[in-house]
């Protein structure tokens, strides 16, 4: 069966999102700051800068198909590494429903785009 939706804009619509996600990053690094774990050294906000120059080249590298198999490998890393380190000690800790709520779909919302990158990562074609 021939495919509804080709993968290549699939694709570019994961990796705008994806961009969009970047743009997050340092349009509200401030209130993102106080979910960086406490076990992280140094400034806050720099690790959310980070993590939104990791979003934006990983962005990047699935739209121009320059080394988008290793960056999306690595994106899916650091999604799942996001979703243990934040969503699930969130999880864990939550005193309320809605935290529980909150945190349990923050975390199975990483863990379905970290498995879409590899998807990604797994398709070589440009």
């Amino acid at each position: 069966m021939k495919p509804i939706l080709s993968t290549r804009i699939a694709e570019i619509v994961y990796a705008l999102i994806i961009g969009a996600f970047a743009l997050n990053h340092f349009l509200y690094a401030e209130k993102m700051a106080a979910y960086v774990p406490e076990f992280l050294p140094g400034d806050d906000k720099l690790w959310v800068y980070l993590s939104g120059a990791a979003f934006g080249l990983a962005a990047l590298a699935i739209l121009t198909g320059i080394m988008k198999p290793i960056a999306s490998y690595l994106l899916a890393l650091f999604l799942m590494l996001v979703a243990c380190s934040i969503h699930l000690r969130g999880l864990i800790n939550a005193v309320d429903e809605a935290s529980k709520s909150m945190y349990m779909s923050n975390l199975l919302k990483d863990f379905a785009i970290a498995m879409c990158a590899i998807i990604i990562g797994n398709n070589r074609s440009k």
